[in-house]
């Protein structure tokens, strides 16, 4: 059959169709009604003509110490829980193509090789839609981190997401609280924070005591409740401290307070970890300076921060293990002078000392042992410090182990047979040179369910005796006279240490600096004297620059350690910076302050560069036909310029009204050439800051300063629309 044909026969059977669907319309809808519940059905078997999402890969690598669920499985990641050998563990969940996810978990990898052996660290995918986590945990943003501890609720960490932050975290979840053993102790917690939740328990019948489970939760629970700054808990192991601080039975608990008297936990309230947390984060709680953490979102919080009072806002870097040598406790000395009043005197100046003793320890170069200390030891004398660098073999180790009894059958440094950590101390009395930093988590002052062993240095029989005990040899003991003894040991490895390292710094005191510290006369008591007295507030400038770039900083300051301090008035809409050329110092401070309060600072205004951005525009007056680009540094220059008539547009780049307005004002420009006495001109209001009696009120707005009468300036007239006609009548109106 030829082409034509076969045309001619689809052509008739075409018509016939067409036909018989005109005469029968039900058939037609019954038909295309059953085509569309067919294509219904195929589109419900296939779940869509879209291709389902792909299985998602691993985030870590198979070498890696995180246990990684990636596909969503959170029951297996609970039965993997129950199988961990750790006490402690931390979970990661997460959104696999999440930018914030995946940025963290390079800071969650190296923390959990750090860790590994003591945390179980878990990841699992909890954004995978076929995976149970995403519907059981229903996570409303990524990443999120809890971190657990056996027979405790778990702990969202809602803090700065990364590794050195996350670090101190985990610290606080295996220690959630201090334990004070001296008067020395609650200074020591006192310099940290205005307020701190210090319970007393009686160990002597139980080694639960009640309630200490639940403080032991609410400690827990403060690191969620404030990641930042969490109010600091501590249990007080000496009987006479405990009294003296208003602890007299067991389950008691006190907040202290830096400012004000100590407040005591209600009798008529249950001793439970939710009535507790309530209790010392309620209105008992004093902080006189906080750490502030912009969300990096649009946010109210520190807006409502700063509206309260002018806010002192310092940018500083901060290195947890650097303890009192950051500059942020160098605010807190100012602060507390600040608010030295006469009724709390004598108890602020003995914090006050102790800061600035605290800050004025001199580290010598740090010394290494190839091997590591495999036990807790305090190192410990029995007598005089003077006499024990005599007296060989009279420096002890005294360590701790667990649940088997030792027995001591020589008395050599005075400790009799039997006795527990809990009765040795005493023994000691004040005569003790250090105490390592690695015995931080020894039951200090009492241990029911452990024993001591004892080391002696020298070649004393006792170290000889017992020489299998002793795992590693004595540090050296360095005595200054006019100074005092003293050794810690620290085995927190720094980066890029080997593992096998152990850091022992020898540390020294020097007695002139101890109490020449600055002090500027009529400084102390000073927020006592005022009517609105300021707020502080701190910031991790190695985090948070951008903030201090907003407030009018150039980046160039913000590179390095040094800190940046600036007061915020809010209401009043002022800035005014510490000196970005002088180092930040307690003096320096205290007069950037006083300065504030007496009146005398002079307001900082950003400014633009003054470069023309615009065509048509130039940076001063000598072109003709052009207008001058205005800026807060050329303005008493152009503006106030007694020879000439000046005509100034305030504008912003979002103003929709002054976009409209921009063509209008360069034809002005143009017409007025000419005149030499008159310049035409424009300042972003957004980038340039002026002394409120030039500043505008809405944009965009029009004022002419007239030569010779700047303080007679006129305003453009609002009921007026701004027109070229309206503009060129304005303009000759006042400068004919």
């Amino acid at each position: 059959m030829t082409p034509s044909g076969l045309w001619r026969q689809f052509h008739g059977f075409a018509e016939s169709v067409l036909t018989n669907m005109a005469r029968n319309p039900e058939a037609v809808s019954l038909m295309l009604a059953f085509s569309l519940l067919f294509l219904i059905n195929q589109i419900d078997e296939n779940r869509g003509f879209i291709q389902p999402p792909k299985v998602p890969t691993p985030l870590f690598q198979s070498n890696s110490p995180i246990a990684e669920f990636y596909t969503g499985d959170l029951n297996s990641a609970l039965e993997y829980i129950k199988m961990a050998a750790t006490d402690v563990w931390l979970v990661m969940y997460y959104a696999h193509w999440d930018a914030a996810s995946l940025e963290a978990a390079v800071e969650f990898e190296l923390l959990a090789r750090e860790f590994q052996d003591e945390v179980t660290f878990i990841a699992v995918n909890c954004w995978w839609p076929y995976g149970s986590c995403k519907f059981r945990v229903k996570p409303p943003m990524y990443p999120i981190f809890v971190g657990h501890v056996v027979g405790r609720e778990g702990v969202q960490y809602t803090g700065i997401q990364k590794y050195a932050e996350m670090k101190t975290f985990l610290n606080k979840l295996h220690v959630p609280f201090k334990y004070i053993q001296s008067e020395e102790d609650v200074l020591n917690l006192r310099a940290q924070d205005d307020s701190i939740a210090v319970a007393y328990f009686n160990f002597s019948a139980s080694l639960s005591p009640p309630g200490l489970n639940s403080f032991h939760q609410a400690a827990l629970s403060s690191l969620e409740r404030d990641p930042i700054q969490p109010t600091p808990f501590a249990v007080v192991t000496n009987v006479d401290v405990a009294k003296g601080l208003g602890l007299n039975t067991s389950k008691s608990l006190v907040l202290l307070r830096n400012f004000n008297y100590t407040a005591i936990f209600p009798s008529t309230e249950r001793f439970k970890a939710a009535n507790i947390l309530s209790w010392v984060y309620g209105e008992a709680r004093e902080q006189y300076l906080e750490w502030i953490s912009p969300a990096g979102i649009k946010s109210t919080i520190m807006s409502s921060q700063l509206l309260q009072a002018p806010s002192l806002l310092f940018f500083t870097n901060f290195q947890e293990g650097r303890g009192f040598q950051n500059n942020f406790y160098m605010l807190r000395k100012v602060i507390l002078q600040y608010y030295q009043c006469e009724e709390n005197a004598e108890l602020i100046d003995r914090v006050i000392n102790y800061i600035q003793g605290a800050r004025n320890v001199k580290t010598p170069p740090k010394c290494v042992t190839k091997q590591p200390p495999t036990q807790c030891c305090h190192s410990l004398a029995s007598v005089d410090p003077v006499e024990s660098i005599r007296a060989k073999g009279n420096i002890c180790e005294v360590c701790e182990q667990s649940s088997v009894p030792y027995s001591f059958s020589f008395d050599y440094c005075s400790v009799t047979s039997g006795r527990s950590c809990n009765a040795l101390w005493p023994l000691f009395g004040d005569k003790i040179f250090g105490i390592p930093k690695s015995c931080n988590y020894m039951n200090n002052f009492y241990s029911p369910y452990s024993y001591c062993e004892l080391c002696c240095d020298g070649e004393s029989r006792m170290a000889t005796r017992h020489f299998s005990k002793c795992q590693y040899p004595m540090l050296e003991k360095i005595h200054r006279f006019g100074g005092k003894d003293c050794v810690q040991c620290d085995d927190q490895m720094e980066d890029k240490k080997r593992q096998d390292e152990y850091i022992c710094d020898t540390i020294t005191y020097n007695e002139e600096e101890l109490y020449a510290f600055d002090e500027l006369e009529g400084f102390i008591g000073l927020g006592c004297r005022v009517n609105l007295s300021l707020n502080f507030f701190a910031v991790r400038k190695e985090y948070f620059s951008v903030l201090a770039q907003r407030l009018g900083i150039e980046e160039t300051k913000l590179t390095g350690d040094g800190d940046i301090a600036m007061i915020v008035d809010e209401m009043s809409e002022e800035v005014y910076w510490h000196s970005t050329d002088e180092e930040v110092s307690s003096l320096s401070l205290q007069m950037f302050i006083y300065n504030y309060t007496e009146g005398v600072l002079r307001r900082n205004l950003s400014s633009a560069e003054s470069i023309p951005k615009h065509t048509g525009s130039c940076a001063t007056p000598s072109k003709t036909g052009c207008i001058v680009d205005v800026v807060t540094v050329t303005f008493q220059q152009i503006v106030l310029d007694p020879t000439k008539h000046v005509l100034l547009l305030y504008y912003t780049p979002w103003c929709g009204a002054c976009k409209s307005l921009a063509h209008t004002y360069l034809v002005l420009a143009q017409i007025f050439e000419t005149t030499e006495n008159l310049v035409i001109a424009r300042i972003n209001g957004d980038e340039n800051d002026l002394p409120w009696e030039f500043a505008p009120v809405s944009y965009p707005t029009v004022i002419l300063f007239p030569m010779n009468q700047k303080a007679n300036s006129l305003l453009f007239p609002k009921d007026q629309p701004l027109t070229l006609p309206h503009l060129v009548r304005f303009v000759v109106q006042h400068t004919s």
